[in-house]
Parts: structure tokens; C-alpha cells; sequence
């Protein structure tokens, strides 16, 4: 597992208990988290010592800032959050339920972001992050045939 306390001190930031529960929250997960998800998680894990929804949102935005979590816009406009995945070059979206799961970086996906890269460019643009998103429905939320 990851030494939080040391990576939130190399952010510059106090590693405080909230921040460090939460950064391990969303490491156990391979999907996005949406706060109340989140709050559930902590509430469930740490019981009266879970910190309050405010410092939770809180922590949340400082560790947006800091870059240590991405937060995502779903198309419901709500907002997820997951650890920071530089690597994670495509991601899908469930329509049901929103939550936005990374899809592992491979060749097949490089060359489609290459090919959506060149035909951009042919088109006078650049693509300063480009990525591939998804939407759909997530295998949780496939009802049964």
C-alpha cells in the first residue's frame, strides 16, 4: 500500500487523518467514487471517527488541487473522484449509474488516440490530453437476460 502521509507531505499538504482515509478509500477502488459513495465507505470503515461530509468535500478539493485525485464530470454533471492515473488514457462511463471506470493503457488504444490525434491535426488542431471517452452500461447495472 501507499505511504499517503509521505505523498501528501510531498504535495505540501498536512496529512491529516480525513486526507489520508480518503486516499486510501479511493485507492481500494478500481472505479470513480461520488462523495456520498465515498462518505458511505468511510462511515462503514471508520465508524465515529468517519470525518464530517464538509471535511470530507474539503480534503477532496485539496487533493484535486494538489493533483493526487482527478475529479470527473459525469454526464449528470455530478462530480466523481478518483486517485490521479497520468497513465490512463481512455475511460467508460455508466449511464445507469455514473460511475467512471479507467481503462488500462495498451497498444490498441495508443494507436487510436494517435489516429484521432493526426486527424485533428489535419484539421489545424492539437490535442493537448487526449483521451477516449466511453459511455455505456456497466456490468453492475446490465440486467439479467
Amino acid at each position: 500500500m501507499t505511504n499517503w502521509a509521505q505523498q501528501l507531505k510531498a504535495q505540501g499538504l498536512r496529512a491529516t487523518p480525513a486526507a489520508q482515509a480518503v486516499l486510501a478509500e479511493l485507492q481500494r477502488t478500481n472505479s470513480s467514487l461520488s462523495h456520498d459513495e465515498l462518505t458511505s465507505r468511510l462511515t462503514a470503515k471508520l465508524g465515529a471517527n468517519t470525518p464530517d461530509r464538509v471535511t470530507i468535500y474539503r480534503v477532496l478539493e485539496r487533493l484535486v488541487s494538489s493533483g493526487l485525485v482527478a475529479s470527473l464530470a459525469t454526464t449528470s454533471r455530478a462530480r466523481r473522484f478518483c486517485l490521479h492515473r497520468p497513465s490512463a488514457l481512455a475511460q467508460f462511463e455508466c449511464n445507469r449509474c455514473h460511475r467512471i471506470t479507467a481503462l488500462s493503457p495498451d497498444a490498441q488504444l495508443q494507436s487510436a488516440l494517435e489516429i484521432i490525434q493526426q486527424r485533428l491535426h489535419s484539421m489545424g488542431m492539437t490535442a493537448l490530453h487526449p483521451a477516449i471517452a466511453t459511455q455505456g452500461v456497466c456490468a453492475d447495472c446490465t440486467e439479467p437476460a
